[in-house]
């Protein structure tokens, strides 16, 4: 390690130690790459919250969405995360929800929205208050409650049928006696007429069974009896207190010490009131009422807030104000451990934290909260506040004290909650419910929720506190209290009123340690995961040090003779000047240590000033040096040279300069980090990053984009910054080497200038601004001047501890250690260094002669690089000792120059070679422009100005090298993009706006001199230029402009004389009479019209003529568009502009026509006598911010253009002209600029001359199906071409823009059609299909269509032969009843759908039909046609009952609704650009408008035949997007969904890719392959009377059956009551369970059917609950209900052995891998006293059990995959499958049916069954593609198994002759353990023996293997004593 990071490091650790900084973030958190720690929430939602913005960086999901967990891809929208359905396949978007419907899991939510926990329900107290929980009814005497509620008749008892879940019903009880044992009851038993009802003693419970008795643990209650600790004891408990308190009777803890009081205020004045003496004990007088109170008992402090913005202090009768300003506090706190002071800012919705003595606050959270009650816990470092979310939502909220780990604990939603409490020493949060009339408890922990109902019946309480096992309370009437556990118990205590009330006793605020202490912050906040245990911050206004301090920020900027200090004090701005030079500054930098300051001049001399002394100093540098800048640790300088090839540093103790780098191109800038020892470059638009001490730079990035300014670095969030040309704010993490966009909401103007985490400094306009990052918002402008030349960082580093001692150059550090050695030590041939290093890699000699050997004999180089101006030995060696450029001899001594410079012939200053003859006088005395050459030589370029001259291949370079800049002048070449320059240069147009009939430049001249377009073949020219098809000409209607297509024809169409018009054989539809529009060339359609009353619609305004109907939104806009000018009539008073004065009769006319005495405003209010006598000039005049006018009523400031006045009437804002001005200024984006803005155009469009809309580069065309053509319409040209004609209408068009085809639905054929744009060639891809609507994938080649009839979403291939209809793809085929139109957004893979029926709506997937959701129900009617705009990301609609268009956002929000007059039947509609385009059959027309407001309308297309399809073709909709689908590689067909590109730029926002197969077929393993199923693949399926066997292959054969399909089916007339099955395949053993008999049978499957074998087991009284068979030894095993337990039988039942004993309470499933020795179950295991569902793991021995997953909620049907790594199972109580591998990673989920039974799995197919209303469903999936019904009967099927030939292969220990087993062996990895059963010993490691019999004494009895006795009382006494169990067996 070099020293300097071994420094680096040291002081890192120092840091660590002594702040807590640097620490690892905790588990809920996010760690930005500068080190900050976030929620883990905030990570890539959208929002850059890291100052390098690192938590926006290599995101998988696009800004606004989040990703499903890990194995379950794709991205959810951010409003759908915990909305209560589940859009992610896993549903892990609605895990770990702060709601589920609302409420926490574990809660069940109330008809009135309250959430209680699931275990109130149905518990017979109204806890919901409206009694919704209590709808299950009351249950009678002798009914049965099961759990959920169900209540059961006393004859569903025990009627053999299990209806509760928890077997409760059906008691083992059940037909028995009390006489008979008992009735099997542990305890007291009653006969009654279903058999035994026990009764258990005080403290003990029933179980579930109803036979044995378990014991209550009291201390799991959620309000437990004692106060502080309880002790759970067999049949009781015991209580103890915290220190300082005493247990009185069994459960009371009271204080010691001090009696209780209270802090609370009354009149005026803040004080105590004593419980004892029931005084009041003033403290302090106040001006206000308290809005919260607050005390410091060991510092003896006390706090309050105001309603006047105030937090007061006050200590020993002395108060004062800390904090001004603070609006909307609500509650405030004391951390007693510190002494801050923590509040809730309701007004911005905010958390804060102070210091005690007033020096500043920060913010601790402010992000997605609004808080109303505050408390704290210190002493756990833990805040509770109340939180008003969305909508109703209120939560109790948890976090760190410093904001982070923040979860909910209890959702308050319609509680009304308030008064928030902490009881310390009992560690609970209590508050009133308004609502409940409550007081509602929780504790610290989240657990322990209890309600005390109706607590306050009379009236409501005010304010709250509880202490010392009492409840404390004020209404109305006065102070009141209860204790806590006789509540109804109340006490007056005194007739007052406190509306604050707070416990204020020492044990409210315990003595304890805290991790601040020593911790040296400014604000210290208490975390809970860092090992620190605390977190440093600063107030807003301050920046965090590495030492924890806080300082304000300062800045240093460089004119260039100018050096200047500002400082941001608060809102004082303090300015320093540091220096004034007449040198030329180009750049600076200041070593603070040393106080030096250092800047290159324009002569490239690096000098500097010493800021203490005035001392100037010249710095040694190889070349002419114009960067430079500082190691504030070494005060070394670094410096790049002005040729921009050599970096190099200067050794200021030695003033010794050496190279670090050569570059063979130029590098633009050096960026360095002194504080981890880098140095970054701009070299070729790289970034390169290379070490301080030197070596090869390495490449971190590319910079693509064009910089706009500077890149600039923050030392602190290790980022570099930078604008692109568009004003994109550009972060580089250097940590991850990614960059980030700052967000398209933030546009920094001009170039930034200097950063330091979380400000930011840019230049504009000669104003500096620094901008805080962390809300994007303006600190402070500070005007400069001209001329800035460099920003820095100008804060202290003079406490930065000294680096270690390192090696001064040139000595040289050995490797590996500190110790320095001189260069001569170098290959001496001693070894000097403790590893050799400096004898390795010498040369003694070098190979070729005349070659130069370095001084430190490590390299050699030619001759010639000698004194050649750059160093090529590591030591510089080829550089010393070379002759420099002197000065003729003198007297004194001569000026020498560097290299690249010369001296000036008076010998007084030296010039660099490339200032010699560039025309400008450098040298004082001329010389260097003298003895010039007056002409260039051949090949050379000549300065106009001066003598310089270039080489030719230097001009038009894009890099000036004259001074004049005449060498880039001229240099226009038209391009295609660039094809004319107009308006002086200022502006370039493509080639396409050249006479295209529309005015770009401003001086016209891109349309001068044009010539008519010459029209194509099969194209008639109109009069006027215009194109249009030949087949149109002479059709009766006038396709031209001009009418001229319909002037001369032989043969005019006919048609009836009153739809002619007169003067021509043009002929009309009805509804084209009188409808405002000239369709007859003389006008004479629109003559005669009658006038009548109209009827507006329903977002329409009726003007008063009642003859017109505008849209709403057109009344009261400031412009007229009723023709009697009626909705302008009425308005409020139109504001003037701030550049405009208002006179008195409303009227707006300039400032510069005031006090003129010439009356200008028609009531003379311009005019009047303060013009003379109260006017600017008069005394006493405002401070204006900028300007003063006079008028008639006295002076008044008023703003240049771009301000506005404020509310004080004298300063000035900047408007803020992009969100502040309706309607939108920019057409695209706008860029707000201090006095003005800037319009931007997105990617392919261009600014037009008005400077606020955008204009395409090429023309786009409009595809529109009118009648039964194709037509398209040029959008500029106006040119209209026949594309193709039907026999039928067509109603539904679409086109892909690569292969230039169109797309659209033949009627006639029932078939999807396609059409070359170009070739006119045809074909069919679909047949067989009546499509409403179909869409184009251009990105993932398919189209898309809807299929009404069969309610279906389909897709194929895009292509042009005819796809068979068993290819199609079934995209999405439930809950569609009547869709209607289809969008695809393929670059954001996303799908949107309309419905038409009962209940219209807009709904929304995945491409691939993942990710549904509703995304608008409501403003809809008969929404038929969907259309994007892809630059608002809007969706339009057409609704046609509704006779209007609306839009609304890609996610539901923001409707609107524009409703014309002109759209009486909307049918199609296309956004594109600025405008809106809409068919209408009604009128039979093609019409556009402005999309946002309707207005500048126009009809495109008029024609006899029904417009019904469009669409907009341009290159911009179908955009060049990478296909993730090239890399797939897919099988059969590739679709798109939403997620993260897979192509060459992942981590940009784009689709993802899926494979999918046609029905039939599955996806195979590697998610890329279709394929069918192996044909000896079977399923038994079994029902409780008979087995039924399928064949895998018949599924070929169809799906959705209503039928079992070919299949054998075996009875079971033996079998009671089947309840499981297993198959040894091989020597085809069937194992069958009988749940009534409690057996286990073996059968021989044959053939012919099953044949009876032999029962394996036989349980009286008990059921097999789980089986599997180990199919290499043929051992079974199993658990029963009796023994949860695991044990395993030999294959006849001859031994059985107990496997594992776990305490279980149930195993459900056991599934077993032979080949490796594993077995796995899933069971109900314990946990404290909870049953908790577990999947474990073990050895087939038994050993090395291990708990692989707790999260399921019932699991069952447990399964290994078939090489026996990874396992699956079915979660019933979740109605997913669930896979994981058995190290516990790659957990995996597949969402299958609510009804979810069982479970089983072939090769990579799932296969499972369902119960829905006693119809039993067969499904099928191979995990990737959606679920396919296979068939469905009306069996209750109780299993399901597949096997197959080729399963159960391998082998084993036991394989061969049971592995030499006298009895059991049993397999583990590697091996196998032989096992004795019970009665049975091991005689040594292979062979059993009887156990001898044993005569046990009276009282106690013999194990049943014989190896030992046992009391009587140790059997069935829950705890396992014998070795083979049966002390446990066979209990009740």
């Amino acid at each position: 390690m070099e020293l300097l990071q071994f420094t680096c490091l040291l002081l890192l650790i120092s840091l660590k130690c002594l702040t807590g900084f640097g620490q690892q973030c905790g588990g809920n958190q996010w760690q930005c790459d500068d080190g900050a720690c976030l929620p883990l929430s905030w990570h890539c939602d959208g929002n850059g919250d890291c100052m390098d913005g690192s938590d926006e960086m290599a995101c998988p999901c696009p800004r606004g969405q989040v990703a499903c967990m890990a194995g379950a891809p794709g991205c959810v929208s951010t409003s759908a995360v915990c909305d209560g359905l589940r859009q992610c396949s896993d549903g892990s978007d609605e895990f770990n929800c702060p709601e589920n419907q609302g409420c926490l899991q574990g809660d069940w939510r109330c008809r009135n929205k309250i959430c209680i926990p699931k275990d109130l329900y149905c518990n017979g107290a109204n806890d919901c208050v409206d009694n919704s929980d209590e709808a299950c009814g009351q249950c009678g005497p002798m009914a049965v409650r099961c759990p959920g509620g169900v209540c059961l008749t006393e004859d569903e008892r025990c009627d053999g049928k299990l209806q509760c879940s928890d077997g409760s019903d059906e008691p083992s009880t059940c037909g028995r006696t009390c006489s008979e044992e008992n009735g099997g009851c542990s305890h007291s038993c009653v006969d009654k007429p279903w058999g035994a009802l026990c009764s258990c003693p005080k403290g003990h419970r029933l179980s579930a069974h109803g036979a044995s008795c378990l014991d209550v643990d009291e201390c799991a209650l959620p309000y437990g009896p004692c106060m502080h600790f309880c002790v759970n004891t067999p049949g009781s408990f015991y209580c103890h207190c915290r220190d300082g308190f005493q247990l009185q009777g069994t459960t009371y803890c009271y204080a010691k010490g001090n009696y209780t009081k209270f802090l609370t205020a009354t009149k005026g004045t803040i004080g105590f009131l004593n419980l004892r003496t029931l005084r009041f004990e003033s403290i302090q007088s106040i001006g206000y009422d308290p809005l919260a109170l607050a005390f410091d008992l060991s510092r003896s402090s006390f706090y309050w807030a105001d309603d006047q913005g105030n937090i007061y202090k006050a200590k020993e009768q002395q108060r004062r104000i800390l904090y001004h300003g603070q609006y909307g506090v609500r509650s405030l706190v004391c951390d007693w451990l510190t002494g801050q002071l923590y509040w809730t800012n309701q007004k911005t919705g905010s958390i804060h934290v102070g210091a005690a003595d007033g020096s500043g606050f920060a913010t601790v959270l402010a992000k997605n909260i609004d808080p109303l009650e505050l408390v704290l816990l210190p002493i756990e470092s833990l805040l509770f506040w109340i939180n008003k979310g969305p909508g109703d939502k209120i939560t109790l909220e948890r976090s760190g004290m410093d904001g982070l780990k923040q979860e909910s604990l209890v959702v308050l939603t319609a509680q009304a909650p308030r008064s928030l409490t902490l009881d310390v020493t009992a560690r609970r949060l209590y508050w009133i419910s308004d609502f409940k009339k409550s007081i509602e408890t929780v504790r610290v922990d989240g657990s322990g929720r209890y309600s005390f109902l109706e607590f306050f019946k009379r009236r409501p309480a005010q304010s709250l506190a509880v202490f010392d096992r009492w409840f404390y309370w004020t209404d109305q009437k006065g102070l009141w209290r209860s204790p806590q556990d006789r509540p109804n118990q109340k006490t007056f205590i005194q007739r007052t009123t406190l509306p604050v009330l707070e416990a204020y006793h020492e044990q409210q605020q315990p003595k304890a340690p805290s991790a601040c202490v020593k911790s040296g912050c400014q604000l210290c906040m208490l975390t809970l995961d860092l090992p620190a245990g605390f977190t440093c911050t600063c107030p807003d206004d301050k920046l965090l040090m590495a030492d924890g301090s806080c300082e304000y920020p300062k800045f240093a900027y460089a004119t260039s003779t100018t050096l200047n200090l500002f400082e941001l004090k608060g809102n004082e701005l303090i300015k320093t000047k540091l220096l004034t030079t007449d040198d030329v500054m180009e750049s600076f930098d200041i070593d603070w240590r040393g106080d030096w300051v250092y800047w290159a001049n324009s002569t490239g001399h690096v000098m500097r000033w010493n800021l203490n002394t005035g001392q100037t100093e010249t710095v040694p540098t190889l070349r002419p040096a114009c960067v430079v800048a500082v190691d504030q640790k070494m005060r070394n300088l670094y410096w790049l040279s002005c040729d921009e090839v050599c970096v190099g540093v200067t050794n200021m103790d030695q003033g010794y300069p050496r190279r670090l780098y050569q570059s063979g191109s130029e590098v633009r800038d050096v960026y360095l980090d002194w504080q981890r020892g880098r140095l970054y470059l701009l070299e070729a638009g790289w970034i390169l990053s290379m070490r301080l001490p030197g070596g090869n730079p390495r490449k971190v990035l590319r910079v693509e984009e064009h910089i706009a300014g500077r890149i600039v670095l923050d030392l602190q969030s290790n980022t570099l910054l930078w604008n692109t040309e568009g004003d994109d704010l550009k972060i580089m993490s250097l940590l991850k080497s990614q960059t980030h966009l700052a967000g398209r909401e933030w546009n920094v103007p001009g170039s930034i200038m200097a950063a330091h985490s979380p400000l930011l400094v840019s230049l504009f306009n000669d104003v500096i601004t620094v901008w805080d990052r962390r809300d994007r918002m303006r600190v402070h402008d500070v005007p400069v001047g001209p001329g800035v030349v460099r920003v820095i960082v100008a804060l202290d580093v003079k406490d930065v501890p000294p680096a270690q001692p390192v090696c001064t150059s040139p000595s040289v550090m050995c490797r590996g250690s500190t110790l320095c050695i001189s260069q001569t030590q170098l290959c001496d041939t001693l070894k000097d260094c403790p590893d050799g290093f400096d004898e390795e890699s010498c040369i003694t000699k070098c190979p070729n002669r005349g070659e130069f050997r370095c001084k430190d004999r490590r390299k050699c180089i030619e001759r010639s690089l000698v004194c050649d101006g750059r160093a090529h030995c590591h030591d510089g060696s080829d550089e010393i000792g070379c002759p420099t450029i002197a000065a003729p001899t003198s007297q004194t001594a001569p000026l020498k120059c560097r290299m690249g410079s010369r001296l000036c012939k008076d010998g007084r200053e030296c010039v660099l070679h490339s200032h010699v003859c560039d025309g400008e006088v450098d040298c004082k005395d001329g010389s260097d422009e003298q003895d010039c050459e007056l002409l260039c030589k051949a090949g050379q370029f000549q300065c106009a100005h001066g003598k310089k001259c270039i080489d030719q291949q230097q001009v038009c370079d894009g890099k000036a090298q004259c001074q004049d800049r005449s060498d880039e002048m001229d240099c226009f070449k038209p391009t295609k993009s660039c094809s004319h320059r107009c308006d002086n240069n200022g502006r370039c147009v493509p080639e396409t706006f050249i006479c295209d009939g529309e005015r770009d430049c401003v001086d016209g001249s891109d349309e001068q001199d044009c010539v008519a377009i010459i029209c194509g073949q099969q194209q008639y020219q109109c009069s006027n230029g215009q194109c249009v098809s030949e087949a149109l000409r002479c059709d009766g209607h006038a396709d031209c402009g001009d009418h001229s297509d319909e002037v001369g024809c032989a043969k005019p169409p006919h048609c009836p004389p009153e739809l002619r018009c007169p003067n021509s054989h043009e002929c009309l539809v009805e509804e084209w009479l009188c409808d405002g529009e000239q369709d007859c060339q003389d006008g004479s359609d629109e003559m005669n019209c009658k006038v009548s009353p109209v009827t507006c619609g329903e977002f329409q305004w009726s003007c008063v003529s009642k003859t017109q109907c505008i849209p709403a939104t057109w009344r009261c806009d400031g412009q007229k568009d009723c023709e009697d000018y009626s909705d302008e009539a009425g308005c409020d008073q139109l504001k003037c502009s701030n550049q405009l004065y208002q006179c008195g009769s409303g009227e707006c006319v300039d400032h510069s026509l005031l006090c003129d005495q010439i009356i200008n405003c028609p009531d003379g209010s311009d005019e009047g006598h303060g013009c003379s006598t109260n006017n600017c000039s008069s005394p006493g005049t405002p401070q204006c911010d900028q300007h003063c006018l006079s008028t008639p009523y006295g002076p008044r400031c008023i703003c240049a253009a771009g301000f506005r006045l404020q509310a004080n009437g004298l300063s000035c804002v900047d408007v803020d002209e992009c969100n502040e001005v309706l309607p939108p200024v920019c057409s695209h984006t706008c860029l707000n600029t201090r006095s003005s803005f800037l319009c931007r155009c997105h990617h392919g469009y261009l600014l037009e001359p008005n400077g606020h809309s955008c204009k395409t580069q090429d023309e786009a065309h409009l595809l529109a199906s009118v009648q039964n053509k194709l037509l398209v319409l040029g959008l500029h040209s106006s040119s209209l071409s026949l594309l193709s004609t039907s026999q039928t209408p067509v109603f539904c068009v679409d086109y892909d823009w690569r292969d230039q085809r169109v797309y659209w639905v033949s009627l006639e054929e029932e078939s999807i059609k396609w059409t070359s744009i170009n070739t006119e060639n045809t074909g069919t891809l679909v047949k067989g299909v009546k499509s409403e609507s179909i869409a184009v994938d251009w990105v993932g080649r398919n189209l898309y269509w809807l299929d009404g009839l069969a309610s279906q979403i389909l897709a194929v291939r895009l292509g042009t032969s005819t796809v068979k209809s068993q290819n199609y793809i079934v995209v999405l085929d439930e809950d569609l009843e009547q869709p209607r139109s289809l969008l695809l957004l393929p670059h954001k893979g996303l799908m949107y759908w309309s419905e038409v029926g009962s209940n219209p709506q807009i709904e929304r997937s995945g491409m691939d039909g993942s990710e549904r959701k509703v995304v608008l129900t409501r403003g809809l009617s008969w929404p038929v046609s969907l259309s994007v705009d892809t630059l608002t990301d809007r969706i339009y609609w057409a609704d046609e009952k509704l006779q209007c268009i609306g839009s609304v956002s890609l996610e539901g929000h923001n409707v609107r609704l524009l409703q014309l007059t002109e759209m009486p039947s909307p049918f199609s509609v296309m956004v594109f650009n600025d405008m809106v385009y809409w068919s209408d059959t009604k009128r039979r027309t093609i019409q556009v408008s402005h999309k946002n407001t309707g207005k500048n309308r126009k009809v495109l297309l008029k024609r006899p035949g029904q417009p019904f399809g469009i669409r907009i073709m341009h290159p911009l909709r179908q955009t060049n997007v990478s296909s993730p689908c090239e890399k797939l590689q897919c099988s059969h067909i590739c679709l798109l969904a939403p997620g993260l590109s897979t192509g060459p730029r992942a981590g940009s926002m784009g689709p993802k890719a899926v494979c999918r197969c046609a029905a039939g077929l599955l996806l195979a393993g590697d998610g890329l392959t279709c394929s069918t199923l192996v044909d000896t693949t079977f399923l038994l399926l079994l029902s409780p009377t008979a087995v039924t066997q399928i064949y895998l292959s018949t599924i070929h054969n169809g799906v959705g059956l209503k039928r079992l399909p070919e299949h054998h089916i075996w009875s079971l007339p033996w079998v009671h009551q089947a309840s499981g099955l297993d198959l040894a395949v091989q020597e085809r053993n069937l194992y069958l369970a009988d749940a009534a008999q409690g057996s286990v049978d073996l059968l021989k499957l044959s053939s012919s059917g099953l044949t009876p074998d032999s029962r394996v087991l036989n349980l009286q009284d008990d059921t097999v609950m789980a089986l599997a068979v180990d199919w290499v030894t043929l051992n079974l095993y199993w658990s029963s209900r009796k023994q949860p337990d695991l044990h395993v039988t030999s294959t006849r039942g001859q031994h059985t052995a107990p496997l594992l004993q776990l305490g279980l309470q149930g195993t459900t499933s056991i599934a077993l891998h032979p080949p490796t020795g594993r077995l796995c179950f899933t069971a109900l295991g314990q946990v404290n006293v909870r049953s908790l569902p577990q999947v474990d793991c073990a050895f087939m021995d038994g050993r090395s059990q291990k708990l692989l997953w707790r999260k399921a909620v019932m699991p069952t049907s447990l399964l290994f995959s078939n090489n026996g790594t990874q396992l699956y199972w079915a979660d019933i109580g979740a109605g997913v499958i669930d896979s994981i591998l058995l190290d516990g990673s790659g957990y995996k989920q597949f969402k299958a049916d609510p009804g979810l039974m069982s479970f089983t799995l072939a090769e990579n197919v799932l296969l499972w069954s369902s119960l829905d209303k006693g119809v039993t469903r067969i499904w099928f999936s191979d995990g990737f593609q959606p679920k396919q019904l296979w068939f469905e009967v009306n069996t209750n099927v109780v299993a399901l198994r597949v096997y197959s030939k080729t399963s159960q292969k391998g082998t084993n220990s036991c394989s061969e002759r049971n592995g030499g087993c006298s009895q059991l062996c049993l397999a583990y990895p590697g091996g196998r353990s032989c096992r004795c059963g019970r009665g049975y010993q091991p005689v040594d490691t292979k062979t059993c023996s009887p156990f001898p019999s044993l005569q046990c004494p009276e009282g106690s009895r013999a194990c049943s293997d014989g190896s030992r006795c046992l009391p009587l009382n140790k059997f069935c006494n829950h705890q396992t004593d014998c070795l083979d169990h049966s002390d446990e067996i066979k209990c009740e």
